[in-house]
């Protein structure tokens, strides 16, 4: 049974890692970009948050991207900010 369910996650796509050093600093600019956004309050964050959303999953940081998403949504832009911190640890981990 144990083999089976190790056999299963095994098999499960995995987040791709960011690919060159580009693609790093262009993702940790997006990043810097959305804090600002939204420390600004403006409704632009969570359009923003959709454009950079595919790059994030792909860092690893889909369920962090949720919370921030649910947060703007909300309007609590203090969770917001202080759950794209969060994110941002994750993405440098995996850069």
């Amino acid at each position: 049974m144990l083999k089976a369910i190790e056999s299963f996650i095994k098999d499960l796509p995995q987040p791709e890692a960011i690919g060159n050093a580009m693609d790093r600093k262009k993702l940790m600019e997006s990043l810097t970009k959305l804090s600002a956004l939204i420390q600004e309050g403006t409704f632009e964050a969570e359009d923003y948050l959709d454009d950079i959303n595919d790059s994030l999953i792909q860092a690893g940081g889909g369920v962090t991207v949720s919370k921030i998403r649910t947060h703007l949504e909300n309007f609590e832009f203090d969770k917001a900010l202080s759950t794209l911190k969060k994110l941002t640890g994750i993405v440098s981990g995996n850069l």
